[in-house]
């Protein structure tokens, strides 16, 4: 037996092994890893989120979220961040190499450096900084999506939005749970959590998750073996002691290892033209899921940290404290002139470390004058080690000697300090103004130089810095038109941080030259949340219009990916949310999502367009004809997702069925509006059952049912052609799950 059969073998002893220990237990401790941040009250029940930084029912807060309950995760089969764009309309994961950055409303990036990403995410209030992989959903408690930006409270680069993860807490009660699936592609996924109390003040919870696709959705043609696969492990815990009711220290700790292609091969985009081959000088397409390369391409990412979170009660006060260490590392593999033959090559590997030191004092949830004011710290070093091409074709490209590799060493770093304060006041007895604000500075600098193999290259080694002071202010009003109607309008202003593109071939003894600037933005939004008849019907939309300033726009060159400033444009949208539970089994949900968006002025932009003789990508036109007046990318104009969910209890337990459909609308990849990803719908489906006891349940689920291909992620490798990162086809497993 190898080493899959026998992870197989030990699950399943554990699943159905029935341990005496976990004999006596009854329904109630079993199920008691579930739903720890809802609150049932009503057919629908409430979501608890923190995106005002204090616990909330998401229909009382005046900002467009969108909440998930860990339970609900569970029954729509959502393993993973990659499948927040099926529940959230207008949501992009955009994987690029090893990233996997977020795009909400339109707005996003992927720099880690160049501006930094501008939906950031927090899990149990820690920021995670490196956007590597999908985060895996395992021990949720709940999930929230905080759209629009988010900067008073959550810092810098919150311009686009916020995804928060809080896991659940340790509880003294022991308990497990254990899960074993298996799906096409010969994958294997186990996960296990389990709690238990260590002493009358400490409990302590671990979570572990394990991911293996053994067989990939296509081939590299080149080699006959296998491509498009993946393989993720993590594992996180957490502790909490509680020396006294007024006090709560919470230790987190977690380790995550994710390799694959996805995000890191040369195939044709969907709706793109064919690649070009350099060295025969003829266009080819390798097939839906196939590539050409005479490597495996990939990536490798491995991530860790620390946390600790201290939060005291000081009777009218809160105290809360947060900080947190990270460490990163991830290696890319990329073959860019996507052929057999050895071309052309990208190598690059980064090291990254963050530290984080946040401080909040609050007023408590219960006081008629509701306010936080805090500070916070963050510290980045990030070390490119280094961005290498090499291959035959680098004489032809950068004219080096033939042999011969370039080598790009950058060393970055970034210190930013911030304070920041808002307050909620009851104006009128129905009515509540909110007034917020956040001073920040950054201080972002870049180290490095080019070299030919091991020798550094004269002229290329340089330094630059920059330093941003910038305010942001929020300002809401809402109002209750009845006991269960929330109406609001907002205005808040953001920024991203501007910084310097790591990997410069040029070297960067210019390197100041190149300095990306913040971006700004101004955004107005108005929305009503309502629940009606009982809290049986949700209904909850938006209207929303942003104003960018130097908006940060990724462009790509020889293989590599940049930021640059387009100088203005602006997004309006609207969005509707629906839940409706009309019978006690079945749940209703529907949420649609529209953008109107448009580069006010753009005139320097990178356009590409394909040679008519050739076939190959060219980047740039003659004359420069702008983006001026265009779409911006990566912002669909309509999507949606509709959802159905119907569960049966009987003598036998309960069997649930699950329907989901998304649709997202065509949308452009490039500032020219010359290539884009076409329309597409994609349908999940699951069924369960659950024991009376809530003890064991086993789910059949399927996903892409329609075995749609479509693209996650669309980028331009020029003269090889328009390269689209294709999403899973379908995929369909069985999983079974224990509770002890």
């Amino acid at each position: 037996m190898n080493v899959r059969h026998w992870t197989c073998a030990c699950v399943c002893f554990l699943v159905f092994g029935h341990p005496a220990s976990a004999r006596g237990q009854d329904a109630t401790s079993t199920r008691n890893l579930k739903d720890q941040a809802s609150d049932d009250s009503g057919p629908l029940g409430e979501i608890i989120v923190t995106a005002q930084r204090r616990s909330e029912s998401a229909q009382k807060v005046p900002i467009a979220v969108q909440a998930f309950s860990g339970d609900t995760l569970s029954q729509i089969g959502a393993s993973s961040a990659a499948d927040l764009p099926t529940m959230v309309a207008g949501l992009q994961e955009t994987p690029t190499g090893s990233l996997s950055p977020i795009y909400l409303r339109g707005v996003g990036s992927s720099g880690l450096l160049s501006g930094g990403a501008a939906v950031l995410t927090f899990i149990d209030g820690v920021y995670q900084p490196f956007n590597q992989g999908a985060l895996v959903f395992n021990n949720v408690a709940s999930v929230e999506v905080d759209k629009g930006p988010q900067g008073t409270l959550f810092g810098r680069n919150a311009t686009g939005g916020i995804v928060q993860i809080n896991t659940l807490d340790p509880q003294h009660q022991p308990s497990m749970d254990l899960k074993l699936g298996y799906s096409n592609y010969d994958t294997i996924t186990a996960s296990g959590y389990a709690t238990a109390g260590l002493t009358d003040t400490m409990a302590t919870d671990v979570a572990v998750y394990y991911n293996d696709q053994a067989k990939g959705w296509g081939t590299n043609l080149a080699t006959g073996k296998d491509i498009l696969l993946e393989k993720q492990f993590a594992i996180r815990s957490k502790t909490l002691f509680e020396p006294d009711p007024a006090t709560k220290i919470y230790l987190i700790g977690d380790y995550r290892f994710s390799r694959g292609n996805q995000g890191a091969v040369v195939t044709r985009a969907v709706d793109g033209p064919p690649l070009f081959n350099l060295f025969t000088g003829a266009t080819y397409t390798p097939g839906r899921y196939n590539v050409t390369a005479d490597f495996r391409p990939g990536y490798q990412t491995r991530e860790g940290g620390v946390a600790l979170r201290i939060e005291h009660d000081l009777g009218d006060l809160r105290l809360l404290g947060i900080s947190s260490w990270r460490k990163a590392t991830a290696e890319l593999f990329v073959d860019i002139d996507g052929t057999e033959i050895p071309g052309a090559n990208v190598y690059r590997r980064d090291e990254s470390t963050s530290f984080t030191q946040e401080i909040q004092l609050q007023s408590q949830d219960n006081s008629r004058l509701k306010w936080v004011i805090g500070g916070f710290y963050y510290h980045l070093s990030a070390d490119v080690t280094p961005f290498q091409f090499n291959g035959p074709a680098l004489p032809f490209i950068f004219g080096t000697p033939p042999g011969s590799a370039l080598n790009i060493y950058a060393d970055n770093r970034i210190d930013s300090f911030a304070a920041f304060g808002q307050v909620t006041a009851t104006i009128l007895p129905r009515t509540r103004l909110t007034l917020g604000a956040r001073y920040t500075i950054d201080r972002i600098g870049v180290n490095g130089y080019v070299a030919l193999d091991a020798a550094a290259i004269p002229g290329t080694a340089g330094r630059a810095r920059q330093i941003t002071r910038k305010p942001t202010f929020r300002a809401i009003l809402d109002h209750d038109l009845a006991p269960n109607i929330l109406v609001y309008a907002s205005f808040n202003t953001g920024y991203n941080a501007g910084g310097y593109n790591s990997v410069s071939p040029g070297g960067f003894a210019n390197a100041s030259a190149g300095a990306i600037s913040p971006e700004t933005i101004k955004a107005y939004e108005v929305g009503v949340k309502t629940d009606l008849f009982g809290r049986k019907i949700r209904v909850n939309a938006s209207a929303f219009q942003y104003d960018y300033d130097n908006l940060q726009q990724q462009i790509f060159e020889t293989g590599a990916a940049f930021t640059v400033n387009a100088a203005k444009a602006r997004i309006r949208g609207a969005e509707l949310e629906l839940l409706a539970k009309p019978a006690r089994p079945l749940t209703l949900n529907a949420n649609v999502a529209y953008l109107n968006t448009r580069y006010l002025d753009y005139p320097d932009a990178v356009i590409y367009s394909i040679d008519p003789l050739s076939g190959a990508l060219l980047q740039g036109s003659n004359p420069p004809v702008g983006a001026s007046g265009h779409r911006t990318t990566s912002a669909p104009r309509w999507a949606f997702s509709l959802g159905a969910t119907l569960a049966f209890p009987t003598e036998m337990g309960t069997f649930t069925t699950n329907v989901n459909a998304s649709y997202t609308g065509r949308y452009f990849a490039d500032a020219g509006n010359r290539f884009s990803e076409p329309q597409h719908t994609v349908v999940n489906l699951s069924q369960s059952w659950e024991a009376k006891d809530g003890k064991t349940e086993v789910t059949l689920w399927a996903k892409n049912i329609g075995n749609r291909f479509y693209d996650v992620s669309i980028n331009f490798l020029a003269p090889t052609g328009v390269v689209g990162n294709p999403a899973a086809p379908r995929t369909y497993g069985v999983r079974v799950t224990r509770r002890f």
